[in-house]
């Protein structure tokens, strides 16, 4: 048999550490600068453009007067759909007709196209308190100034309380249409 000189193990030891050491070097110095650029590739669809807590703001109409004012607990915006959801919103709208509505909830979200769906414990009233309307979830088109719900409603106005399932609202034209199940109970003072 024919005998390794001992010098052979060692440099093949040494070999092996200088590549892993070349490996690690490697991997220090490009991981960070590829991995990011592979991770969003994949989460394109829930990027998140940017996060506020406790926003507050004020949308203003051609007239210059405010139209929209909001706050929440928190905002998330995301980049690729252009929406932004809100924890705990609290909006202040005021209609074409100078009427001005509260509402909040527990979740809400607003679209590029100024549609405001809100969800969980929605309560909406005018200004005096006159006109109140729960759900538990509401979508408000404000371009088109309509109000929309398929779930159950309950719609107190002054001495009137009505429930029913479903509701249409125009407030451009002050019109409710109250859909399926409509029970109605008129109290008078």
């Amino acid at each position: 048999m024919m005998k390794m000189p001992e010098s052979l193990p060692r440099m093949s030891l040494l070999a092996g550490l200088a590549g892993v050491a070349a490996m690690l070097g490697y991997v220090t110095l490009f991981w960070d600068n590829t991995q990011p650029a592979a991770l969003l590739r994949g989460a394109d669809a829930v990027a998140i453009d940017f996060r506020a807590l406790e926003p507050r703001g004020v949308t203003y109409g051609e007239d210059g007067f405010p139209r929209r004012s909001f706050s929440a607990d928190e905002l998330v915006h995301y980049r690729l759909g252009d929406y932004s959801e809100f924890s705990s919103p609290v909006f202040e709208i005021v209609a074409s007709d100078n009427t001005v509505w509260h509402s909040n909830s527990l979740r809400g979200s607003l679209d590029r196209d100024d549609v405001l769906e809100l969800s969980g414990n929605v309560l909406v009233a005018d200004a005096g308190r006159t006109t109140q309307l729960q759900t538990e979830a509401l979508r408000w088109d404000e371009r088109n100034q309509q109000a929309s719900s398929d779930l159950p409603v309950l719609l107190i106005h002054q001495t009137h309380t009505i429930r029913a399932v479903g509701m249409r609202a125009d407030l451009a034209s002050d019109r409710v249409e109250l859909l399926n199940q409509v029970e109605g109970l008129h109290v008078i003072p």
